[in-house]
């Protein structure tokens, strides 16, 4: 498969390796590992579906070391097999299933039998090396660019004003918290044509908040990294930076689309090592051999929303703001009265037209307009 560069599809149902050939079983795992490794340098995806069952070093080895992981819904999916479980194990317990992997985002997808061979065309159609389509320099802006005075265009959705000079920055703020303006989820549909998600960070976290996948668009293949309104985790931000490896592997464009209040920071987010986690997307975004592009969407906060900005790329749509942190963060900072997060608001300079002026942003980008045929990316759980 990497001397012609072709897609690796791997479908197992295996219980692992063969107690009858010993050790000389137990070393296939290092040659399973080298091809894969050869495979990544070579650019080639490997889609694997992990059947009934799927454990040992088949898992451990083979299938767990996928680009894109499917998962079949009720399958054995785990390292220890039902024979070599701890004693006292509960052997109906679902972490052995491959519904709890997906839970925990060790699988992107999960997907009955009858709908397999849809689901790996559909991501072998949008990975493979022969129809992922020409590189494109950089992923096209999702809408037309505009200027800070242009208040015309579509905001998604919003009935407000579009953050031109004239707008406080407090109703600035207010107006990107709105529920009504293009939040993720359109901006995407609109985008693409086409699109499948990976999940999780392959260390047993999820975010739901952090939408990272590959979506087609006018013949060629772009990654993209969404967040959609939460606090972004842990888990959301190596998720990210898992979808940036693979962006650079493929050699694919990489869209980021900001909105997030900040990074989630209660005592669970520190255990789990918030501040690392930033600071290792920071690095790959920095130092990424592919174009990234991104978009202030919505709310722009802190460390969380530079995570995934574009140093050299990055725009915002009429109804975000970027931030240092939330004005009513910058209020208790700063030590002042509550009624003054909207002055406060002002000095942070954070609405798109003063962000453009000083430089910070390259310009201001109306929100895509949906087409027939638009499709809305899928989460991947088929339930």
């Amino acid at each position: 498969a990497t001397a012609k560069r072709l897609p690796i599809v791997c479908v197992a149902a295996s219980g692992g390796s063969r107690m009858q050939e010993g050790t000389s079983a137990l070393v296939q795992m290092q040659v399973i590992a080298a091809a894969i490794a050869g495979a990544r340098a070579a650019s080639i995806p490997h889609i694997a579906v992990a059947g009934d069952p799927t454990t040992g070093g088949v898992w451990s080895a083979l299938v767990a070391g996928a680009d894109v992981l499917i998962g079949v819904p009720g399958a054995r999916v785990s390292f220890s097999g039902s024979r070599t479980r701890p004693a006292g194990a509960d052997p109906e317990s679902e972490d052995f299933l491959a519904d709890a992997k997906w839970a925990r985002g060790f699988v992107d997808r999960l997907s009955p039998v009858n709908r397999l061979r849809g689901e790996v065309a559909s991501i072998v159609r949008l990975l493979s090396p022969r129809s992922r389509g020409d590189i494109p320099g950089r992923a096209p802006l999702p809408g037309r660019p505009g200027s800070a005075e242009d208040r015309s265009g579509d905001d998604g959705g919003h009935d407000g004003g579009e953050g031109g000079p004239g707008r406080d920055a407090w109703a600035q703020v207010v107006s990107a918290r709105s529920s009504r303006q293009a939040r993720t989820d359109r901006w995407l549909a609109a985008y693409f044509e086409q699109t499948f998600e990976i999940r999780g960070d392959r260390c047993g976290g999820v975010d739901a908040g952090m939408r990272c996948g590959f979506g087609s668009r006018d013949g060629a293949t772009i990654a993209y990294i969404a967040q959609t309104g939460q606090p972004s985790t842990p888990a959301g931000f190596r998720t990210a930076a898992r979808l940036l490896a693979m962006a650079g592997r493929f050699g694919r464009p990489v869209l980021t689309l900001i909105d997030t209040p900040g990074a989630a920071a209660g005592p669970g987010d520190e255990a789990a090592g918030i501040g690392s986690a930033i600071a290792e997307l920071l690095v790959a975004v920095a130092s990424c051999q592919v174009p990234i592009t991104s978009v202030v969407v919505g709310e722009g906060v802190s460390g969380g929303a530079m995570a995934l900005a574009s140093p050299t790329d990055l725009w915002m749509a009429p109804a975000g703001y970027l931030a240092v942190t939330a004005p009513e963060l910058a209020t208790s900072i700063l030590k002042l009265p509550i009624d003054d997060v909207p002055q406060v608001a002002g000095l942070l300079r954070l609405t798109p037209a003063e962000l453009l002026d000083r430089g910070i942003i390259r310009g201001i980008v109306q929100p895509p307009v949906a087409t027939p045929g638009s499709a809305r990316p899928q989460a991947g759980d088929p339930r």
